[in-house]
């Protein structure tokens, strides 16, 4: 009888703390899904200033409250005759984001994998790219362009083109 009353005593004290143990689970804050306010898929636009200055073309653009989203941007500057690619977009705050975006005026074309684009300072800078122009053509991994047309660039390799 004693060891009956000794072994329910342990088994007892063993399942004791199971039956008052008060646990609490945090529960893990779900992820809102960010949906935009407005989606546009297909659109046009343009950008008039007494002239048509800026003629250009989208496949989707998502506005959000606080920034756009755009893919397969097309913008082509009349006055400025420039031409602009990206296969993605973002703008915030007057800076753009690209993704693999081309740039393209009279005087060189620009590819590049990573581009920023700063409205107030008119300076477009970018990473891991190739150039082409009428003197020369090369691939670098940093380049800046002002608001002067000037292309300055580190880590660059580039061919000078000469007449034979």
């Amino acid at each position: 009888m004693a060891k009956i009353i000794i072994f329910l005593t342990i088994v007892f004290i063993m399942i004791f703390p199971i039956f008052i143990s008060n646990k609490h689970y945090k529960k893990i804050p779900e992820k809102k899904e960010n949906k935009p306010l407005i989606e546009i898929i297909d659109g046009k636009y343009k950008k008039y200033n007494n002239i048509l200055e800026i003629n250009g073309s989208f496949s989707k653009a998502n506005i959000y409250l606080n920034y756009y989203q755009f893919d397969n941007l097309f913008a082509d500057n009349l006055v400025k005759k420039e031409k602009y690619f990206a296969k993605w977009a973002f703008r915030k705050n007057n800076i753009i984001k690209a993704k693999i975006v081309k740039y393209i005026n009279n005087d060189y074309n620009v590819h590049a994998k990573n581009v920023l684009y700063n409205e107030k300072k008119k300076l477009l800078k970018g990473w891991d790219f190739t150039f082409n122009s009428n003197k020369a053509k090369g691939k670098g991994k940093y380049f800046e362009i002002d608001k002067h047309k000037h292309l300055f660039a580190k880590n660059i390799i580039y061919y000078i083109k000469v007449e034979k």
